[in-house]
């Protein structure tokens, strides 16, 4: 007869045992951890990010039932992991630029730093976000032209989101003649300000001392607007700036230069006039 305790007490069972225990549990891991993962991300981040930690926790959980398995079953994992090492080092040099932009891509999900429809300047780029992908994000800019730019340079890289807040400030600069009553200009250029239809009242725009230029005195007009409206009321602003300027005859100065020759200059001048009305005659 088949003796049942000693095969029972038995190592080739009791590992036989161990597997299928790990098993269930990894099995029983891998359907539910995920689904809670997707439950505490549900109202925090974007459907796409949501999908992705799903995956990765389902692929941690598997990979880990697998090792703890091959360890039961005293396989020797060193030379599989060797392999699989020197595997990932060929495939990570080609997919290091890869991995990197999925990561950004994460970061960029989790940390919101520009929506869809959101104008951004990265460097010298400047146009409205398209679409925010993984690996990558595309922008329209101004003069109708697709850029594809890779989330890691988006990371890496100062980006400016123009569009982040409903209301944003502009300043244009204005020079008046030295001759100016600078009060008086102040007064006119601000009274201007609070007639722009585009201009908010609140916070207050206001004109402010700038410094001193070579052809006259630089003013800095300040007005906060909708960020809906920012061409058309820097537009407006300047026109009626400049309307307001002339009505009260203030002088938008413009670069003079006075030329002065030389005795030796002048001589010179005089002799080529003179030569040159000779050899006309």
């Amino acid at each position: 007869m088949v003796d049942i305790s000693s095969i029972i007490s038995s190592e080739w069972f009791i590992k036989a045992v161990k597997v299928v225990i790990i098993a269930i549990l990894g099995f029983i891991f891998a359907r539910y951890l995920p689904k809670l993962v997707r439950r505490v991300l549900e109202y925090r981040v974007d459907e796409k990010i949501r999908k992705i930690a799903q995956k990765f926790v389902l692929y941690i959980v598997v990979s880990v039932a697998v090792i703890i398995i091959l360890q039961t079953l005293e396989i020797e994992i060193s030379s599989i992991l060797a392999t699989a090492g020197l595997l990932s080092i060929a495939v990570g040099f080609a997919a290091q630029t890869t991995l990197s932009n999925l990561i950004s891509g994460l970061m960029i999900f989790s940390e919101r730093p520009f929506e869809i429809g959101d104008v951004i300047k990265v460097e010298d780029k400047l146009g409205v976000v398209q679409s925010i992908d993984i690996l990558s994000t595309k922008v329209k800019t101004f003069n109708n032209l697709f850029v594809r730019i890779p989330n890691s340079s988006l990371i890496e890289k100062m980006v400016t989101n123009y569009t982040k807040y409903p209301v944003r400030r502009l300043d244009i600069l204005v020079d008046v003649s030295y001759m100016t009553d600078l009060e008086r200009a102040k007064e006119v250029i601000e009274d201007a300000l609070r007639k722009c239809k585009t201009i908010l009242l609140e916070p207050r725009p206001f004109v402010a001392f700038e410094s001193f230029g070579e052809s006259g005195i630089t003013l800095r007009i300040f007005g906060w607007i909708d960020i809906n409206e920012y061409l058309a009321g820097l537009t407006e602003l300047a026109v009626e700036t400049k309307k307001a300027l002339d009505r009260e005859g203030i002088e938008i100065p413009f670069p003079q230069r006075v030329v002065r020759f030389t005795e030796e200059t002048e001589d010179s001048l005089r002799a080529y006039w003179m030569k040159k009305s000779t050899d006309n005659h």
